[in-house]
């Protein structure tokens, strides 16, 4: 077994309602038998973790010939070199082939409407159907603009005007929204309950209200304009609407405070933190794929309110090092690699999950594979940063347009780095840590997506490969990973003001090729590999408190998996199964 090493193969990297791992690659002349399955979870002492609970599943969720299951002991593929800190064999197997799109046909009602074009991410030409996401609120009675009408079907309505008769009674119609005071209307859009897409949306409806009564109504821009979450549209967005929508001609003060936002936005200038918006669906923690003996095609999901695990539709091909990320309500696993007894092959696969139909559609694949892969999403577009494909270690990236199904080269990173971190902060793209094949690495860079380059930061003071990296109080997190020797507990803390790394509280257990999310301003890791043991154990972070803390643990100990956050899957696809606690 290599020294330290952590045995993924491709473990750098880490709707509504429903409540919810193998032997270490040997180095060429190095094999070595593999290990016994995993032992027992280390536990703290003071905080006892509850015992593993069956997930609950869904429709899909069921499982297939071949898949490793918990307590596996079948055959071990060893494949040929790979990185000691958890990383895919470098070599073996073809690239996967990629398949014709398929899948099922939805459509989105948009609450904006009128003349006014719409950012260029969400502009559509013709797209396969497996791009059309779970259906989101119209805001009462705004109209959908001609061009996006037919994109996404309606998830569920948010909230009910104030004042409405009947418990229950929907409040979608053109008449009773165009009705409102401007009083009532501004406290509709303030509500962090209010269930949308983007927050271009909430922004169409309150220029379609206006127009209704222009004459008497566009004294109210300006007030309206203040409850728009404004930092949470696209700079393309608000360049679009500053030189087209008729509602904002001759309307200086509106125009400003459009143009003041643009500004901060495109100069990636820290904005006031404001609330997210919360319907009142569920959010879950996803978590796909993974490594235990082979590569799995797990996709579960866990409920952070009652501790409770729910099983999915698996992944169409079994992967690990790939990348999770959330765009629109829907799930994107990106990359990785397929490690089975049968070979090993690398994935440039992009497969979108909708957790209204509980199904997963592949979409058009990158231009190269990528294992190890690093995933962030600005402007609603998905960035693949780095990875290997068999020996060929990447510092090329690309970006992914859902709305077009189309991938772009973009600038390439200055180091090549597989088991790269990879968090996005104001709008800018951080790349922390990696293996370039020679040398694992504590350097980071920046990327600037208005001038298509890249730039250095302070490096991290710990070497770093498959760590765990992410973005909260406009701070970066890297925590874990693999230094060449040990995998590590530490934790490190970027400020960007002042360009510095500090430490804060490590975490309880060593682990690197670690899943990492944010959930209500705390940081949950899930899984990774300690050096001797796949875990199956979760933790929180609160910066509040600088502490970890144990919450649960995954069905099964694995390494490597896609990690987001997203809405919870449609009732009407799942089975529930109370767990036992």
């Amino acid at each position: 077994m290599r020294r330290g090493g952590d045995p993924l193969p491709g473990g750098g990297r880490g709707l509504l309602q429903l409540q919810p791992g193998g032997a270490p690659q040997s180095r060429p002349g190095h094999h070595e038998p593999a290990p016994p399955g995993p032992p027992a979870l280390r536990r703290h002492p003071a905080r006892p973790l509850p015992p593993r609970r069956p997930p609950r599943r869904l429709p899909g969720a069921q499982d297939r010939p071949g898949r490793v299951q918990p307590g596996f002991q079948g055959h071990v593929h060893h494949g040929a070199a790979g990185a000691r800190d958890g990383g895919d064999p470098h070599r073996g197997g073809a690239p996967a082939r990629h398949g014709a799109p398929g899948g099922v046909r939805l459509h989105r009602v948009h609450l904006g409407g009128g003349e006014v074009r719409p950012a260029r991410h969400e502009r559509r030409r013709h797209v396969p159907d497996r791009q059309r996401g779970p259906r989101l609120l119209r805001l009462p009675g705004a109209a959908a603009a001609p061009q996006q009408r037919h994109r996404h079907r309606q998830l569920r309505r948010a909230d009910r005007l104030p004042g409405a008769a009947a418990e229950g009674a929907r409040v979608s119609k053109q008449e009773e929204f165009f009705n409102l005071s401007h009083c009532q209307l501004v406290t509709l859009i303030s509500r962090d309950e209010l269930n949308v897409r983007c927050e271009s949306e909430v922004f169409h409806a309150c220029i379609n209200w206006v127009k209704h009564d222009c004459a008497n109504r566009r004294l109210y821009v300006q007030a309206l304009l203040r409850a728009v979450r404004c930092h949470s549209l696209t700079p393309h967005f608000l360049q679009t609407q500053l030189q087209k929508c008729e509602i904002l001609r001759g309307d200086s003060p509106s125009k400003d405070y459009l143009a003041q936002i643009f500004q901060d936005l495109t100069l990636h200038k820290p904005t006031q933190v404001l609330p997210c918006r919360t319907p009142k669906v569920g959010q879950l923690i996803y978590t796909a794929g993974g490594y235990f003996r082979q590569s799995l095609s797990f996709l579960e999901a866990f409920n952070p309110r009652d501790g409770s695990w729910i099983r999915l539709a698996d992944l169409q091909v079994p992967r690990s090092g790939l990348g999770g990320c959330v765009v629109g309500g829907l799930f994107y696993a990106v990359g990785g690699r397929n490690n089975s007894p049968d070979g090993n092959t690398d994935s440039a696969a992009i497969d979108c999950y909708n957790p209204m139909t509980n199904q997963w559609s592949q979409c058009s694949p990158m231009s190269v594979p990528r294992n190890r892969i690093g995933v962030g999403v600005i402007d609603g577009m998905i960035y693949a940063v780095g990875g290997s494909h068999g020996c060929i270690h990447h510092s090329s990236v690309e970006r992914y347009e859902p709305e077009r199904d189309e991938w772009q080269l973009v600038a390439p990173m200055l180091t090549r780095r597989i088991g790269v971190g990879v968090a996005v902060l104001n709008r800018l793209l951080y790349a922390v840590g990696g293996f370039d094949g020679t040398t694992r690495l504590s350097s980071a860079e920046c990327y600037h997506p208005e001038r298509d380059a890249w730039r250095a930061i302070t490096p991290m003071a710990t070497i770093r490969s498959g760590a765990g990296v992410c973005a909260l109080n406009n701070c970066i997190y890297a925590m874990g990973g693999y230094d060449g020797t040990n995998q590590l507990n530490s934790t490190e803390r970027y400020e960007v003001e002042t360009d510095a790394w500090t430490f804060v509280a490590p975490m309880r257990h060593r682990r690197s090729a670690l899943g990492v999310t944010v959930y209500q301003g705390k940081i949950y890791v899930l899984g990774g590999y300690d050096g001797h043991t796949f875990l199956d154990s979760v933790e929180c972070y609160d910066p509040g408190t600088d502490a970890w803390t144990e919450v649960t643990r995954m069905t099964s100990g694995r390494s490597g998996v896609g990690v987001a956050i997203t809405m919870e899957p449609c009732r009407k696809q799942s089975e529930r199964h109370e767990c036992p606690c």
